[in-house]
């Protein structure tokens, strides 16, 4: 049944918040090796600045400075396995945090599977790599390969992008994939392309023929594992909550219990308040920090290649920011602390700020 927006009271990742814990949203590069027709980057202004090794490690120095108890380190970029010290870097996150560090990696999977091979090999607990599927450059092959030799070793994903200018290929690369589920635990899903100004719409040229055939391959993909005994581990480690209100009847949910959520309405969060700053922020490729990548913020308020930076110093984190978009599309944001109502919003934030003051005085 479709959630009307109103309807959702609360929403975030409650585990984080408690923890003390820190997912930390970090766009190492906005260049590509590829020129994708329905990215979302304006390729007249995408930066081909590269940081150095040194200003990679001093961000990760000022990360481990915040002694959070676990860290959650989402890279993406652009493409990050362009970058020429991608490898020394991970070495370097492994050394310095430990087992206190999961590593999330969101890459094109244009690199041959030895590449990954190496980069699971220097890390300390299993690394989660999501490989967004774009057909009008992947090559299936490279794909068969790396199910083949990565998915028995990491947490291993594939976001399968249905460009309608490639629809035979990308239909014969889910059935190529789903088959090899039978045997093999990965994740698999179809997902829309979304379509400017706001990138949060699905491709209005989907048919309804469409939109039933990505929604029956998902489904297919989770009956397969289920029949195969193949389900995978989630690389995305974390459970939403929502507290939503159905016929006057407050009542919880849990991500586990949902599907689709572009398309249900729950990710509709327009006129809530979004506590950005706490259990997430985002860093940039210049190394600036905010409070979510979102448009809605409150722009940066530190930069974490300086050396001593410390988020918590600038005494501007958590703020609460009013939700504009009819859709949030950006996962990391999922994991952010929303609120209906400004008085429950506000006491949020002010015991937040307490518990941060404490924690650093």
């Amino acid at each position: 049944m479709e959630i009307p927006a109103r309807h959702i009271l609360r929403q975030g990742c409650n585990s984080v918040v408690e923890n003390n814990e820190l997912l930390v949203d970090w766009s190492l590069i906005e260049n590509c090796n590829w020129r994708c027709s329905y990215c979302f980057a304006d390729r007249r202004y995408v930066s081909k600045f590269i940081p150095s090794l040194e200003q990679l490690k001093c961000a990760a120095d000022n990360l481990l400075a915040m002694n959070k108890s676990r860290y959650y380190l989402y890279l993406i970029g652009g493409e990050i396995t362009i970058i020429p010290h991608f490898v020394p870097f991970i070495e370097y996150l492994n050394e310095i945090f430990g087992d206190k560090v999961e590593l999330m990696l969101v890459t094109n999977g244009y690199r041959p599977w030895q590449y990954f091979d190496n980069l699971i090999a220097l890390s300390r607990n299993k690394l989660n790599i999501t490989i967004s599927i774009h057909s009008e450059f992947v090559k299936l092959d490279r794909l068969v390969s790396i199910v083949e030799n990565i998915s028995p070793k990491a947490t291993l994903s594939f976001g399968l992008l249905y460009h309608l200018g490639k629809k035979a290929y990308v239909k014969e690369i889910f059935s190529v994939l789903s088959e090899m589920k039978k045997n093999y635990r990965f994740g698999l899903s179809i997902a829309p392309v979304l379509v400017p100004p706001s990138y949060t719409e699905a491709d209005p040229n989907y048919t309804a023929e469409d939109h039933t055939w990505m929604k029956k391959g998902n489904k297919t993909c989770k009956l397969l594992e289920k029949i195969s005994g193949t389900e995978p581990d989630s690389v995305w480690p974390f459970t939403l909550n929502y507290d939503v209100l159905e016929d006057g009847v407050e009542r919880s949910l849990t991500s586990a219990a949902m599907t689709d959520k572009l398309t249900e309405g729950y990710l509709n969060f327009k006129d809530m308040y979004c506590c950005q700053g706490i259990g997430y922020f985002y860093l940039s490729h210049t190394g600036e920090c905010r409070g979510s990548r979102c448009p809605i913020n409150i722009g940066p308020v530190a930069n974490f290649f300086e050396p001593g930076a410390q988020l918590y110093q600038v005494k501007k984190f958590p703020v609460a920011m009013k939700c504009q978009l009819d859709n949030c599309v950006c996962a990391p944001h999922h994991i952010l602390p929303k609120f209906r109502d400004l008085r429950e919003t506000l006491a949020f934030v002010r015991n937040a700020h307490k518990k941060i003051a404490m924690e650093h005085s």
